[in-house]
């Protein structure tokens, strides 16, 4: 199986007929990749891309070899990974400058990074001086990795504080249930949160198939008896073609008025005037 299909100009043709060269049908292939048949019909007609381990199990269930496997990941819009040690440490390298500058470019206002699994696992001085304040104590950052449901459902903390959570939890439930579809790294998060955060109401859990995300939500919380409104904006870091395959996310808050934004210049400088006195 070492050939190059001609129709391979995009991940569904090849994957088609690499399948049928291996005489397996989507059935099969969805139960030796441990996925849904209607997993396999998305990857084929082009309405789900896989993730690039999603692409690694696809190669193995279909016993490519390495040149196979190549074009496989080519096909789907990924490089090689087939990577040195030293190439990977450079990568990593480049990703933490990339993640600081947007983190500290962000400040005053918050940011966070997000992984596959939505874990916080850096934020800016800004997230952590609005998290001290909301929190009414120091947000021991030395604890990330943090699941960010661990900061929006925790009813001790940040659940009281926002006024719009079922929208707030819906942006992110309905973009976990669909990288369900095709990121392995995702399968089961829904379920194992619902079981952590059981004052969540059930039915915010649902997958809503008319929803359509979006990368911004809208959010009120309150702080000291008064109502303040940001905009939260979901981006990824890097693009699927990278090492990294964009599972980087980069979470940033951005006011909606004049007086949130005077909230968070207020609190930043009074966060930098005691630090001066200290």
């Amino acid at each position: 199986m070492s050939r190059k299909f001609p129709e391979g100009e995009n991940f569904g043709p090849f994957l088609k007929a690499w399948r049928k060269e291996a005489e397996l049908t989507q059935a099969s292939l969805a139960e030796e990749t441990n996925i849904t048949t209607r997993n396999i019909s998305f990857f084929e007609n082009g309405h789900s891309r896989p993730s690039r381990q999603m692409v690694k199990r696809i190669a193995n269930a279909l016993d490519l070899n390495d040149q196979a496997y190549m074009e496989l990941l080519r096909a789907a819009g990924y490089a090689s990974d087939n990577l040195a040690v030293a190439d990977i440490d450079e990568y990593k390298k480049a990703l933490d400058e990339a993640i600081t500058l947007k983190l500290n470019k962000q400040n005053p206002l918050p940011a966070m990074v997000l992984n596959r699994r939505y874990e916080v696992t850096h934020i800016n001085q800004g997230c952590k001086i609005t998290l001290d304040h909301l929190f009414g104590r120091p947000f021991d950052d030395s604890r990330l990795p943090v699941s960010l449901f661990d900061i929006l459902f925790n009813l001790e903390s940040a659940f009281n504080y926002m006024s719009t959570n079922e929208a707030s939890a819906k942006f992110y439930i309905q973009r976990i249930h669909r990288e369900q579809f095709d990121h392995p790294e995702a399968e089961g998060l829904i379920k194992h949160y619902q079981k952590r955060y059981p004052q969540v109401p059930t039915e915010w859990w649902v997958f809503q198939p008319d929803y359509q995300p979006s990368p911004t939500t809208k959010m009120q919380f309150q702080s000291d008896g008064k109502s303040y409104e940001i905009i939260s904006v979901i981006s990824s870091l890097g693009s699927p073609h990278d090492l990294g395959g964009n599972i980087t996310r980069l979470l940033e808050t951005f006011p909606a008025n004049k007086e949130t934004r005077a909230f968070y210049q207020a609190l930043w400088d009074s966060a930098t005037r005691t630090n001066n006195e200290c």
